[in-house]
C-alpha cells in the first residue's frame, strides 16, 4: 500500500477505465473532492455504483462529457438524471453482482474505490460499518485505492483487507456518512 494525495490517487485512474465507487454510507469524500477537481483528465470513464446515502457529488461535474455514470440501485436523489437520460441503469439482484461484476463477469472492475479503517498491527484494513459488496471487488480489481478514514471503526465478520490488497491510499478525517430516514410523505402515511 503507497500512501499518496488524493489528487495523485485519482491521476493513477487509467482513462477508459470501469471503476467501482463504494455505496452506501462509505462515501469517501475526500477522494471524490479530488475527482471533482481532475474529472476533465478523462474522456471515456464508466463509473459503476449503487445506492448512495449522500447526494452523489461526483456527479456535480463532468457526468456525460468526462464520464458516464451507471447504477443497479436507482435513488430518489437520480430520479432527475434518470428522466434527462444521463445516468445508465444495470437490472439486476443485489446477490448476482459478484457473478456480474469481476473479472470473468459482463462488467469487468479496473479500479475499485473504497472507504477504511487505519491499519491494524495484523497487518489489515477493515470496511467497517458498511462491507456489502466491497470483498468481490477489491478481489477482482487491478487497482485498488482506499480512503483510510480514522474515524472508521473495525468491525467483526469479513471486514478485513489485507494492506497488501490496496494500491493507493489517502487519509481522511472527514465525518462518516450517515442515513438520515427522511419524513413520511403522505402516501408513505396512507400505507401505514
Amino acid at each position: 500500500m503507497k500512501l499518496v494525495t488524493p489528487l495523485e490517487a485519482i491521476r493513477a485512474i487509467p482513462d477508459g477505465s470501469t471503476v467501482i465507487f463504494p455505496h452506501g454510507c462509505v462515501e469517501p469524500t475526500t477522494l471524490y473532492t479530488a475527482f471533482q477537481h481532475e474529472v476533465e483528465r478523462f474522456h471515456h470513464l464508466t463509473i459503476y455504483s449503487g445506492l448512495a446515502f449522500g447526494d452523489y457529488p461526483f456527479l456535480r461535474t463532468g457526468l456525460g462529457t468526462h464520464f458516464r455514470y451507471v447504477t443497479w440501485q436507482a435513488a430518489p436523489r437520480l430520479r432527475h438524471l434518470f428522466q434527462e437520460k444521463k445516468v445508465g441503469f444495470v437490472p439486476i439482484r443485489l446477490s448476482e453482482i459478484p457473478h456480474v461484476v469481476n473479472q470473468g463477469g459482463v462488467i469487468k472492475p479496473d479500479v475499485v474505490v473504497t472507504q477504511v479503517s487505519p491499519p491494524a498491527q495484523d497487518g489489515t484494513v477493515s470496511l467497517g460499518i458498511s462491507v456489502s459488496l466491497s470483498q468481490d471487488f477489491i478481489q477482482n480489481a487491478r487497482l485498488v485505492i482506499a480512503e483510510i478514514n480514522r474515524h472508521m471503526p473495525v468491525t467483526a465478520g469479513d471486514s478485513r483487507v489485507p494492506v497488501d490488497k490496496i494500491h493507493l491510499a489517502v487519509e481522511s478525517s472527514a465525518p462518516l456518512g450517515e442515513y438520515h430516514t427522511p419524513p413520511p410523505s403522505a402516501p408513505d402515511r396512507r400505507i401505514v
